[in-house]
C-alpha cells in the first residue's frame, strides 16, 4: 500500500503541458478524489497519482471510446 500522505494529481495531454488538477489525502492505504476535469473531445491523458518528490506512484489512462 501507499505511504500515508499527500499527494497531487496531474493530467498529461499530448502535445500539452502537465497541470495539477488536485490533491488526494492517502491515511491507511485509502483515500478517495471526486472532481471534474474538462478535457478536448478526441485527445486521450494520463492522470498521475505524484508523491512530494515528483515520483509517480500510480497513473490512469484517460481515453475516449472508439467509434
Amino acid at each position: 500500500s501507499l505511504p500515508d500522505g499527500t499527494y497531487g494529481l496531474e493530467l498529461d495531454q499530448p502535445g500539452g503541458p502537465d497541470h495539477r488538477v488536485g490533491t488526494i489525502v492517502v491515511t491507511g492505504g485509502h483515500g478517495a478524489w471526486m472532481g471534474r476535469v474538462a478535457l478536448p473531445r478526441r485527445v486521450d491523458a494520463t492522470l498521475a497519482m505524484v508523491a512530494a518528490n515528483d515520483t509517480v506512484v500510480c497513473q490512469a489512462a484517460v481515453t475516449t471510446p472508439a467509434a
